[in-house]
């Protein structure tokens, strides 16, 4: 196991501050301090990209965090997890492509008209 599936070992079933979490990681990577002392400064990034690619959560209410269905799935079985991520990020690049395609087909509907206006007005 590497250190994110032992921290989300010790995180499943849990509701914990964000605190709480960064010493999880120091536990999974087997350092004998108990508490972290700059609560802001360690693992933060790590601890980010976990919430972005929804393997823990937030509560709003709380402000603690949870593991997810995802981050459950992390723990056993980590290639099907990280797939399901890449499959989520490839969607969500194919919606901001529609997009684009949308606004720039829109730019050239619009460019069009101008043109044809300025045609018929030189042609009259």
């Amino acid at each position: 196991m590497n250190v994110t599936q032992k921290t989300f070992n010790l995180l499943d079933g849990k509701k914990v501050t964000f605190t709480e979490l960064q010493n999880f990681v120091f536990k999974a990577q087997g350092r004998r301090r108990k508490i972290v002392q700059n609560p802001r400064g360690y693992y933060c990034i790590n601890i980010g990209k976990w919430a972005d690619n929804g393997y823990i959560i937030k509560s709003k209410k709380t402000g603690l965090y949870t593991l997810t269905k995802l981050g459950r799935l992390y723990i056993t079985d980590r290639a099907k997890a990280l797939e399901k991520i890449r499959i989520k990020n490839l969607e969500n690049q194919i919606a901001i492509y529609k997009i684009r395609y949308a606004e720039t087909l829109n730019d050239l509907q619009e460019a069009n008209y101008k043109l044809n206006r300025i045609y018929t007005t030189l042609t009259n």
